[in-house]
């Protein structure tokens, strides 16, 4: 009994004192991605850092971490265009979360990544033209169904210089933005977008906390 008592010591001390338990590592995940949660062994010592896409976001997790203690951070909109593009092969935006610390004794590991691919927001058209005073129907879009409704803020505004391209999304004052929510289940929702009677370039955005961002860029023509 005492030889197996000192080997599961032994063995708890070589534990890698962090441990990522949210995301899952290598996942393409159906939901968003809103928390990053950490366990810290019973051979975690202190030294906490940890960086998402390279940068620090050690400060972001609470409560302290401690022996045995679990701490989580919160994730907002993925920004479009951050992360790395294609990590699997797949056209998608993916991240990194790395997490370490130091040890009370001796272990092999003082690191852990996950690499975790969220829900790409995208829309159904890729370059949109609107001809003045006219409706069109868009679709933002995720590859993998939700689990649990996905609610989206849909975003209007100019791109570039010139006039103001004003467009108005579903029915609401230019400028205003709506939501937009993706039932469970299912991989889209439609809102529709009309065009003022000024020509100009504009831009649509879809965001929401724990998924990347997606935007697509318009014209208003005669």
């Amino acid at each position: 009994m005492a030889t197996a008592a000192a080997l599961a010591l032994a063995l708890a001390g070589c534990a890698a004192p962090v441990a990522i338990v949210e995301p899952t590592a290598g996942s393409a995940t159906n939901d968003p991605v809103t928390v990053y949660r950490v366990h810290f062994s019973a051979n975690y010592r202190g030294g906490f850092r940890a960086r998402l896409d390279g940068e620090d976001i050690t400060a972001a997790f609470s409560p302290p971490p401690a022996p045995d203690g679990t701490s989580l951070a919160r994730q907002g909109a993925f920004p479009a265009g951050s992360g790395v593009f294609e990590r699997s092969g797949a056209p998608f935006w993916s991240h990194e979360l790395f997490v370490a610390g130091d040890c009370r004794w001796y272990c092999a590991e003082k690191s852990t990544v996950a690499d975790f691919t969220p829900p790409n927001l995208r829309f159904s058209r890729n370059d949109l033209r609107v001809r003045q005073g006219t409706t069109t129907t868009l679709r933002i879009e995720v590859e993998r169904a939700p689990s649990r409704p996905l609610t989206i803020e849909i975003a209007t505004g100019e791109s570039g210089a010139g006039y103001a391209a004003l467009v108005f999304i579903d029915g609401e004052p230019a400028g205003r933005s709506i939501a937009v929510t993706i039932p469970a289940g299912e991989t889209g929702a439609d809102f529709s977008l009309t065009a003022g009677r000024r020509l100009g370039r504009f831009i649509v955005t879809a965001s929401a906390p724990g998924c990347q961002s997606g935007s697509i860029y318009g014209f208003i023509t005669p």
